[in-house]
């Protein structure tokens, strides 16, 4: 991270925050693990197609076994709040976007282009796939 350490000292929104946050979570793994190492689970596919995400997952990790989804993986948890996007039916994927202001959302894109994870998400948001494959090392 050395060579963020100016985006990272000179955050101070919390918008700029959590947007650090986020690209250091995914950041770090990604350059240490691209590849064949790490199979990679993207939130927006789990929310656009849940069942087939999960049997990928579950292909993943234990071949041998055949099991179907669990029901009620779109349901809410215990847990959720009233404000929960799975509570109001707002899209979960996109709701962000209508909460925060142009500026808001561009100064959080000002942060995940200068992690150089720009290529990954921009304006939309859903990922993008030729950026997944560069960060995976399965370029075309």
């Amino acid at each position: 991270l050395t060579d963020h350490m100016a985006i990272i000292e000179g955050a101070a929104t919390a918008e700029e925050k959590h947007a650090l946050v986020w690209c250091i979570h995914n950041m770090v793994p990604l350059k240490q693990f691209g590849g064949e190492v790490l199979n990679l689970v993207l939130y927006e596919h789990l929310v656009q197609d849940t069942e087939t995400e999960i049997a990928s997952v579950m292909r993943q990790i234990a071949p041998e076994v055949t099991t179907s989804v669990p029901r009620g993986l779109g349901e809410a948890s215990a847990t959720a709040g009233l404000e929960s996007s799975i509570i109001s039916g707002d899209d979960p994927v996109r709701r962000w976007q209508n909460e925060l202001s142009q500026e808001q959302i561009e100064s959080i894109l000002q942060v995940v282009g200068a992690f150089g994870l720009d290529d990954l998400y921009a304006e939309s948001p859903m990922p993008s796939q030729s950026g997944v494959d560069r960060w995976m090392g399965s370029e075309s």
